[in-house]
C-alpha cells in the first residue's frame, strides 16, 4: 500500500478520516500517527548480532530471531489539526 499512500492520504484528508500507518517514514507524508519500529534502531540491533558472530562469540545458529527491541508511537500534530 505504500506505493499508493499519497492517494490514500488524500482521500482520508478530504473525508476527514484520521489515517494511522504502521511505518514511521510513511507518517511524514501526512498520516495522523504511526506505530512501528525505527529503521535505525533495527540496524543497530542487527549490528550487535553481527558483531557477536564476527567476533566469534556466537554462531549464527545460536542467535534466536528477535523482535524489535523498541516500538515507537509518533503523532503528526500538523495532520491531526487538519
Amino acid at each position: 500500500v505504500v506505493t499508493a499512500l499519497d492517494a490514500v492520504i488524500t482521500v482520508a484528508y478530504n473525508k476527514k478520516i484520521p489515517l494511522f500507518v504502521g511505518e514511521l517514514d510513511s507518517m511524514k507524508k501526512g498520516a495522523v500517527a504511526a506505530s512501528g519500529f525505527d529503521y535505525f534502531d533495527i540496524g543497530y540491533q542487527s549490528g550487535e548480532m553481527a558483531a557477536e558472530i564476527l567476533s566469534g562469540k556466537k554462531k549464527p545458529s545460536d542467535i534466536p530471531v528477535e523482535p524489535p527491541e523498541s516500538l515507537k508511537l509518533v503523532i503528526n500534530k500538523k495532520a491531526a489539526k487538519a
